[in-house]
């Protein structure tokens, strides 16, 4: 019978309970600011085919945002409708290259099995940018993937 190899230290027989044995993977994703208002998808019903949670994601501003009053939500989608993490872009806080703002992971909707589809994209409305661009990092886990 297999048993989960501890990534953490390689030990066989994880003790899960106390969270070892978690494989953790961050996806980088580069976003250009949408010049308009309209929904806008950047990556459209992913589906990896794995049991994942998503952790965290963050923004990281690579080219200051532009245009007069800026904001638009930023939106990790599970399936077709439920927001598992939000966030607002601003002309503030996209204005320097470096660090931005982390966008809210709502624990109970983050968890995606293995059917479960994964977009990233802009809620229709807020104001438009007119430049820039953003990677946002998301921090996922999931368990080691057993061979059949």
């Amino acid at each position: 019978m297999p048993r989960e190899i501890d990534v953490v230290d390689g030990h066989l027989g994880a003790n899960t309970a106390l969270g070892i044995g978690w494989v953790r993977e961050q996806l980088c994703i580069a976003i250009p600011l949408p010049a308009g208002t309209g929904a806008f998808e950047v990556i459209t019903d992913w589906q990896p085919g794995y049991k994942r949670v998503v952790e965290s994601a963050v923004v990281f501003v690579s080219v200051a945002g532009t245009g007069v009053g800026a904001s638009r939500d930023l939106r990790i989608i599970k399936n077709v409708a439920t927001v598992a993490a939000t966030g607002t872009l601003t002309l503030a806080n996209t204005a320097t290259g470096g660090g931005g703002p982390a966008l809210a992971v709502t624990a109970a909707d983050a968890e995606f099995l293995d059917g479960d589809t994964f977009t990233v994209d802009f809620a229709a409305g807020g104001t438009a940018f007119t430049g820039g661009s953003v990677n946002l990092i998301v921090s996922l886990r999931t368990r080691p993937q057993q061979l059949t």
